[in-house]
């Protein structure tokens, strides 16, 4: 019922909309939609710095899922944070709140389903690629993207929205910089003595992109570097994370995880000097705080964070199961991901092996 009355109050405000005067096109207050996963939202940052550096006197909000808005809130290019809380959540609240504010331009990246809403809102400008439901898009967008390019990483994809405001050619590199309150929080659970510090990342969102061999990683990186290990992780991690460990001298070793909310995790990855893990938001956020990464990537395409530097180490498998090739609804023909939820013999993980990532660590080392 809650779902059939949410559908009929974006009805009755679409058509609304379609009645309403047109307010005059500026470009003073932007809205950005940015309901994607946490990888993404980080892959984001560079919108909010570019808009800001074309616009330094505009406004820009940022509508992002509630559980990743205080990755936010202390961004020097972001003046307001309004979290979303999914489709369950009460249309009548979030497009009412919208309408107040009065945005002049919002730029969606890539949340189709959210286009009906901007609309109802009435703001003036609204931004976003034709993806699959392109009659949809077309219809509640007044500057459809089509995507036409050779992809270059999620970020790419997001900064060409841009383009229909005169921006063009913006640094495509995430940053983030932890608050020393952030760091201060994190220093009393890290070791004084000077050593190697490596943050591991086990966990994933999904099963396929989980590597199995990270108990044996994680002894032989304290056997080679005596490094002392800290794993991170959310919540629902935990007991993944309970099982690696499981059995292991834990001298070396410090278990975060379900410990530290998201802004105590980049000050924890600003302080390590090296992480490592899946592909996942937690290895987005150490590459823009700049501390070095080896990411392993399994069903997904390397290439989606973009331009790799001599800290920024990529492990994949050539592997002959990559064979989607759809980002957001838009079709990239020169991608190559797997979008199985199980897979029986999880090859593309599997043929990444702890040597190949230890000699990894040394040459990162040599490079520091």
């Amino acid at each position: 019922m809650k779902k059939l009355a949410n559908k009929a109050v974006l009805f009755f405000y679409i058509v609304l909309a379609l009645f309403r005067k047109q307010r005059k096109n500026t470009a003073k207050k932007f809205l950005i939609v940015d309901t994607l996963r946490l990888g993404d939202v980080i892959m984001s940052l560079p919108v909010f710095k570019a808009i800001k550096n074309r616009y330094p006197d505009s406004e820009v909000s940022v509508t992002v899922r509630s559980s990743f808005a205080e990755i936010l809130e202390d961004n020097p290019y972001v003046d307001k944070v309004i979290p979303y809380y999914g489709k369950s959540a009460s249309n009548l609240k979030l497009i009412k709140s919208l309408v107040k504010e009065r945005y002049d331009v919002c730029i969606n990246l890539c949340e189709g389903k959210l286009n009906g809403i901007v609309y109802a809102a009435c703001i003036p400008r609204r931004i976003g690629y034709l993806q699959r439901h392109k009659y949809r898009d077309g219809f509640f967008l007044t500057d459809p993207v089509e995507w036409n390019g050779e992809f270059k990483g999620i970020t790419a994809m997001f900064l060409k929205l841009l383009e229909p405001i005169g921006i063009s050619g913006a640094d495509d590199k995430p940053e983030m910089h932890p608050q020393a309150e952030d760091i201060a929080s994190v220093a009393d659970l890290l070791p004084k003595a000077e050593g190697l510090k490596i943050i591991i990342h086990p966990g994933t969102r999904k099963s396929t992109k989980e590597w199995p061999y990270y108990r044996e990683l994680i002894e032989g990186l304290i056997e080679q570097f005596d490094a002392f290990i800290i794993i991170s992780g959310d919540s629902s991690e935990v007991s993944l994370i309970n099982k690696i460990l499981d059995g292991l001298d834990n001298k070396n070793i410090l278990n975060l995880a379900g410990k530290t909310a998201l802004k105590q995790l980049a000050a924890v990855c600003a302080v390590a000097d090296i992480a490592i893990g899946n592909d996942s938001g937690v290895l987005h956020i150490a590459r823009a705080v700049k501390t070095p990464t080896i990411t392993i990537f399994g069903p997904e395409d390397f290439r989606l964070g973009g331009g790799a530097d001599d800290k920024d180490i990529r492990l994949s498998a050539d592997v002959p199961c990559r064979t989607d090739s759809d980002y957001f609804g838009i079709a990239m023909p020169d991608v190559g991901r797997c979008k199985k939820e199980s897979c029986d013999d999880h090859e593309c993980m599997k043929k990444i092996t702890p040597d190949v990532i230890i000699k990894k660590v040394q040459k990162l080392l040599k490079r520091q």
